[in-house]
């Protein structure tokens, strides 16, 4: 009944004429006793029916239409001739209106008078601090504006609808049984609203205009310093990534990932890759290892330093660029181009320092002789393994169960150009010149910040969390890879846990965990390694993730399984 009624009159909106000043035909209701029935009802959770004094007639409307002309049948009785449906109006022992009964074909739907809400008025000064774009999920936002002396709330796909302050920060709709909060971070500046409709609360964070746009060198090294970790260890160099199923998560994230958060990753390259192709706002590198940060610094001042995809790999690899290489040359043909090429000791010397003075002279970052002898030894990788590395370059081997020698599917080449999600399509940041374009100007624009940390320490995760929160931004991507392995091993999961609960999130931000390795198959029954791979990148809601913890239902990994799942592209 209640869905034919909204519909029919929904429909009506498109056919009725105009609303005119003066009653026709029925009887003549004194204006005082339609002044009575003016007020908003409640007809569904999320529908009111507005009735209001146009002249000497009611009209009504619902949530967000414009009005109909409604005819009086009698001081109580009205009807709106174009959807053959009446409303009598009731009141209590005191005279007051409670409720209005419509009615059609021998049905009834009553609807609750709303108790009026006084708004109450706010200077100019108070109302402008709320004006922007509140991302509530990507593709639904929140606009709020300022139109003379009054807020406007629009969401998207919905009608402009004005907003009354009850106090400073709160403010109620009279066309929507719903009320909008706003929220400020320490320092008194808006971040946030939360969007109240009955038991339901929404929150929507300001869009990232307040993330930066670019970091100029002394930010950037401000906040690598302050928010970095003393240096750790960890059991393997990791010059280049392992990780083979790295790719699969991309279609989904594509659809649903909010390009206006904030990307935190782990380890080295597939970072480039998640942001070339989802493009956050800005992106942290978190890893134990100093190293870590040094060789994201060495990319960076690569990327900075080359014009293009083949002049970038000459320098990353310390090789004369081949012949015959362009702008549009596949990555495969790129990489099999390069492991033709002899390393160059030449060219390893001067491009290092050329990568050096770049980065403590043009960008003057504090870098000690320590770390010019750490950047060396990562630009050593480069050189000595060339297109072909691995994950055991440098003569790293594994311990425990992961014995043997790398597969071809882990090296820099097969990462780069032969690696792709299920549908065959190469997300890398070596695929195109495009994607490799892309990195290139966050690195310009200094938004990869790499970050020492622990994910279980007390500090950078923590930072990142509150930057977010300071900039009215949310986390809306981290890419954990296997690292909570580790700390279930040492049994400081927990730590990292209620680091991940200070985050900002919003209902899509998701963590990347990664499962496997190469003695993997089924592992404690939750989730199975695609042939031909030797790892399992798995999806997991971080908002889901956040409430299993807070409600004492994550205990061991396999709980942190139970939650994750494959990619559904």
């Amino acid at each position: 009944m209640l869905s034919r009624f909204i519909g029919l009159l929904a429909i009506a909106l498109f056919w009725s004429q105009p609303v005119h000043g003066l009653q026709q035909g029925g009887p003549v209701v004194p204006i005082p006793i339609l002044e009575t029935y003016a007020a908003t009802y409640r007809l569904a959770p999320n529908t009111k029916l507005t009735v209001a004094l146009a002249g000497d007639r009611l009209t009504a409307s619902l949530t967000g239409s414009e009005a109909l002309a409604m005819t009086a049948l009698s001081n109580t009785t009205f009807r709106i001739a174009e959807v053959s449906i009446e409303f009598e109006f009731f009141k209590n022992e005191k005279g007051d209106v409670t409720h209005v009964v419509l009615r059609q074909n021998g049905q009834e739907q009553s609807a609750v008078r709303v108790p009026e809400k006084i708004a109450v008025k706010l200077p100019s000064e108070i109302l402008k601090r709320y004006v922007g774009t509140y991302m509530r999920r990507p593709g639904f936002d929140v606009l709020i504006t300022l139109e003379g002396d009054r807020l406007m709330a629009e969401s998207t796909g919905q009608f402009k609808s004005p907003l009354f302050p009850e106090s400073e920060t709160r403010f109620f709709f009279k066309d929507v049984d719903a009320e909008i909060e706003f929220a400020a971070n320490a320092k008194g500046e808006v971040g946030r609203l939360v969007l109240h409709r009955g038991s339901v609360h929404e929150t929507a964070f300001l869009a990232a205009e307040g993330l930066p746009g670019q970091l100029n060198d002394k930010e950037f090294w401000k906040i690598v310093t302050d928010f970095s970790e003393p240096n750790g260890t960890y059991r393997f160099e990791n010059f280049v990534s392992n990780e083979d199923d790295y790719q699969v998560v991309l279609p989904e994230l594509k659809k649903t990932f909010n390009p206006g958060s904030i990307f935190i990753g782990v380890g080295p390259e597939q970072n480039l890759t998640y942001i070339s192709a989802l493009k956050p706002k800005m992106a942290f590198v978190v890893d134990i290892r100093r190293q870590n940060l040094l060789e994201l610094l060495l990319y960076k001042a690569v990327f900075e330093l080359s014009a293009d995809r083949v002049e970038f790999l000459s320098r990353l690899f310390s090789r004369r660029a081949p012949s015959g290489l362009t702008t549009s040359s596949t990555a495969k043909a790129l990489f099999e181009a390069f492991e033709q090429v002899p390393s160059d000791q030449q060219l390893f010397d001067s491009n290092l320092s050329a990568a050096w003075d770049l980065l403590t002279k043009k960008h003057g970052f504090a870098l000690s002789a320590e770390d010019k002898q750490g950047l060396t030894k990562v630009y050593t990788a480069f050189f000595q393994g060339g297109p072909a590395m691995t994950y055991q370059t440098m003569d790293i081997r594994f311990t425990r169960s992961r014995v043997g020698p790398a597969p071809a599917t882990w090296s820099y080449k097969a990462l780069m150009s032969t690696t792709t999600d299920r549908l065959g399509h190469n997300w890398s940041y070596m695929a195109t010149e495009e994607s490799f374009s892309t990195v290139q100007d966050y690195e310009k624009k200094n938004l990869i910040i790499p970050i020492v940390g622990d994910f279980a320490g007390p500090k950078a995760l923590r930072a990142i969390g509150q930057y977010a929160k300071e900039h009215g931004a949310t986390i809306g991507l981290f890419y954990a890879s296997n690292v909570d392995e580790y700390l279930f091993d040492n049994e400081v999961q927990d730590k990292f846990l209620s680091n991940v609960a200070t985050f900002p999130l919003n209902p899509s931000s998701m963590m990347i965990r990664v499962n496997g390795g190469p003695s993997a198959g089924v592992i404690d029954g939750t989730y199975q390694v695609a042939e031909g791979k030797k790892w399992a990148a798995l999806l997991c809601s971080m908002p889901d993730l956040v409430g299993a913890f807070n409600a004492g239902e994550i205990q061991t990994r396999t709980d942190v399984n139970w939650l994750s799942r494959r990619s559904v592209d």
